[in-house]
Formats: C-alpha cells, structure tokens, sequence
C-alpha cells in the first residue's frame, strides 16, 4: 500500500507541475499577446501613420494622390501585423520565409516619416547574397524586432544624426549552420551600465524618455526578445556613454536569426 502511495504522489506531483508550466506559459503568452495589441496602437509610429490618413481630407487638390499611395501601404502593413499576430497566437504558422530586399523595402517605407521628422539618415548595408532568406514572418521581424530596436534608435538620435543599419550572413561554426546577422548603430547618448542591465532584462519593462520628450510604452524589448526566443534568434547589446571618442558613443543592437535552408 505503501508503495502504491507512494507512486500516485510521484504521479500527482509530475501532473501538478506540467500544469503549473503550462498555465505559465499561457500566462506569459495572454501578456505579450496584450502588450503587443496596446504597444502597436499605442507607438507613435502608428499613431503617426494614423495622423497620415486623417490629414489627407485637409491636403489641396491634386495633391493626396501620393498622400494615399502612403497611407494604404500603412494600413496594408498594420492588416498584414494584426493577421501574423493572429495566426501565431492561434497556433497556425504564419508565412515565414523572407527575403532581405522584402525586409530593407519595408523598413524604409515604414520608417521614413520618423526619421525625416528628426531628420535622421539611415544608411543600411546589406552584405547578404541577392538568395539569401531567413525563417521568420517579415511583419515580426520589422515591426516586432527590427522595428522595435530601430524606433529606439530614432528616438535617442540627435537631430541631423545617423543611424547604421547593416544585414550579413555569418557561419555559426557550433550549430553548423548559417545565421543573419544585423546590426542597429545609433550615436545617441548611449547607456550606463545600470540602465542598458534593466533595458536588457527578460522580464523588466522600462519604459524610456526620447531625446525629444516622447516617451515609449516600456514593451518593446520586451517584446523583440520574446519573437527572437521564439523564432532561435539571440541578441546582443552593447551602449557607450560619456565618451570622449565620439564615433563609441551610443548603442550597438546585434541581432541574428537563423538563415533559411531552402533558396529560391
């Protein structure tokens, strides 16, 4: 009897703690879901695409017609978010493989009223091979990833500043296998160390102030790390600040994402 006992609190005890991992994970998967739909409706990137369509009633006539052409690829890009968002909570896999022109097209067209408003240039180099793919919905990693790391980017960037923003592929010789690697470089003020370990930390939301006044939501990493870990992705962070070699100033954001193994 004993030992009958003894087997069905082993049992029990196993049983209670896939639970508990499971409604963990739920739990973990209600809040990003939540923190994803008020960050994106929140972020002054949508916003000011919002603001884009509303003006157009007040343009002169005869010239909405690009006006328009901006605002529906907004819309087109915030559809196309909502549905990856949609699927990917639901359990069904989202369109993952993407080029790297599909990616540097789509942040260019998303970003370019943030950062002609500060009037910031961005230079991307893009070193990957013209074949070159990688295993992730382009909505996540621009938006979600990318999007997220690059809008902290503008907003700590002087006026008149730049910010670099660099594709490669790299060999990950411990896996075996290829990996994009892309780099966000900004020359803004940068972070000391206690501030770039709170930015950095898995589960700490911390919400910043631009160089402008505009303050962010807080989710941002948040929400980039949980994409990342979900698509075998890592990041680094490194941040300069108070130094006196002007070109080390500022933050470095490395990310790298698995390379997809079919080309087209």
């Amino acid at each position: 009897v004993d030992e009958i006992e003894l087997k069905l609190r082993v049992r029990n005890s196993i049983l209670m703690h896939r639970a508990q991992e499971s409604i963990k994970q739920q739990s973990e998967m209600l809040e990003i879901y939540l923190r994803l739909m008020f960050h994106d409706f929140a972020t002054p990137l949508t916003v000011g695409q919002f603001n884009l369509i509303k003006g157009i009633s007040s343009l002169p006539p005869g010239t909405a017609i690009p006006q328009l052409t901006k605002a529906s690829a907004a819309l087109s890009r915030l559809v196309e978010l909502t549905t990856d968002i949609k699927s990917f909570f639901q359990g069904t896999e989202p369109n993952q493989r993407v080029s790297t022109k599909k990616i540097i097209d789509d942040i260019n067209s998303t970003f370019e009223d943030k950062l002609c408003e500060r009037n910031v240039k961005l230079d991307i180099l893009n070193e990957t091979p013209t074949d070159s793919m990688i295993n992730i919905p382009k909505s996540f990693l621009v938006h979600q990833i990318v999007g997220n790391f690059l809008s902290n980017a503008i907003k700590f960037s002087p006026v008149d500043g730049k910010i670099e923003l660099q594709f490669c592929i790299v060999r990950d010789d411990s896996v075996q296998q290829n990996r994009m690697r892309i780099v966000i470089r900004d020359f803004g003020p940068g972070m000391n160390e206690e501030a770039l370990s709170s930015f950095t930390r898995r589960r700490k939301r911390t919400a910043t102030r631009g160089l402008s006044g505009e303050m962010g939501t807080g989710s941002g990493v948040m929400i980039a790390q949980f994409f990342l870990e979900k698509f075998l992705g890592t990041l680094q962070i490194e941040s300069w600040c108070e130094s006196n070699l002007t070109e080390k100033q500022g933050t470095k954001v490395t990310i790298f994402i698995p390379e997809s193994v079919n080309k087209t």
